[in-house]
């Protein structure tokens, strides 16, 4: 393990992706010199970051996950690695959970990680249920596959969290929860916001989408993994390490919002006018779903439509994020408006 004196190395496992290049911009920014990225694919043109090692490789390649680390001598490890929703339940059992479990042991293999930050997800803990304000003690982690996303991120912060080691020297681990994010470099919430504007589609609404959510801007976010890694680090007092490793923490705009406010903000930033929008029945949502799903069995082809969608549409779900507050010094920096309007800015309608 590293002397306390020497700079901390860092390793972005998915540093090209949507958050993962995030957190690399933030450790710029704030002048590290020690940043690499390991990912499946590189970079798009003209997305490199100067400064930066990038490495290709697969998250269930453990020998080249091991080489990276010791060439690197990484000593702060965030894995953001994860698939989009909307694909084959298989891919998220093979990343999520055998990615992570491989990511843990080239970690201990190469014996020189401290920290380990994981990029979790509210919906670890989301049945479909209404969900006001929990705190992390208050909702446990899922144990059934209800939603596949959730459930196998679930198992893979178990996993993290389980490989924490409080003894001196060991690797200290630190899962974080974020709710829905949106941002410039989207390929997901917006794209397909956009999407739905070109269709037509914003001209209608399943309920009234006045429950609250949480949907927050991904820098803040990035910021969250920051100060994780900080508090893990052992340039922070023994009492910080021993307050944050192996815990899991909320991470939220802190202001939760009615649901509709977010489609009508960002709707509204790409010219629709939503003064004559149709809300439809909730039931109606419902019969949709059930349709969907049969006709994705039938067809065999996937469906972005599922229960879960519907829950999402349809549910009350927010949650607390003062333990981050408290214990990672964390506050979010960019409103729900503001990450909107950066979004549509960067991603204009198709």
């Amino acid at each position: 393990m590293q002397n306390d004196l020497e700079p901390e190395r860092y390793l972005v496992i998915g540093g090209a992706g949507f958050l993962g290049s995030y957190i690399v911009e933030a450790l710029l920014a704030r002048g590290e010199k020690h940043v690499a990225v390991y990912d499946l694919l590189p970079p798009l043109e003209g997305e490199e970051k100067k400064g930066v090692a990038y490495y290709e490789g697969d998250v269930l390649d453990e020998e080249r996950l091991v080489e990276v680390l010791r060439k690197e001598t990484s000593t702060t490890v965030f894995h953001t690695v994860s698939p989009i929703h909307g694909l084959d339940r298989a891919i998220y059992h093979t990343v999520n959970i055998t990615g992570t479990k491989h990511i843990l042991s080239a970690c201990r293999t190469a014996g020189t990680i401290y920290s380990f930050v994981f990029t979790s997800s509210t919906g670890a803990v989301w049945r479909g249920q209404p969900v006001r304000g929990a705190t992390e003690a208050e909702i446990p982690l899922v144990e059934e596959e209800w939603d596949v996303y959730g459930y196998t991120k679930a198992v893979a912060e178990r996993m993290v969290i389980e490989a924490n080691a409080n003894g001196e020297g060991g690797m200290r681990t630190v899962a974080l929860r974020p709710c829905g994010m949106l941002g410039p470099g989207d390929k997901q919430g917006m794209w397909q916001l956009a999407e739905a504007y070109e269709n037509g589609q914003y001209k209608y609404s399943i309920g009234k989408g006045d429950h609250l959510s949480d949907i927050t801007y991904v820098g803040n976010v990035a910021d969250a993994h920051l100060l994780a890694a900080d508090k893990l680090s052992p340039h922070a007092s023994p009492a910080d390490r021993d307050a944050v490793s192996g815990e899991a923490f909320f991470i939220t705009n802190g202001a939760p919002a009615p649901y509709n406010r977010y489609l009508a903000i960002s709707w509204g930033l790409m010219g629709a006018d939503l003064s004559q929008m149709v809300v439809l029945p909730v039931f109606v949502g419902w019969l949709m779903t059930i349709f969907s799903i049969a006709w994705s069995r039938v067809t065999g082809k996937n469906t972005l439509f599922t229960w879960y969608l519907y829950a999402v549409l349809t549910t009350e779900q927010w949650y607390s994020s003062e333990k981050a507050k408290k214990l990672l010094g964390w506050e979010p920096h960019v409103s729900l408006e503001e990450g909107c309007k950066l979004s549509n800015e960067a991603s204009p309608p198709l």
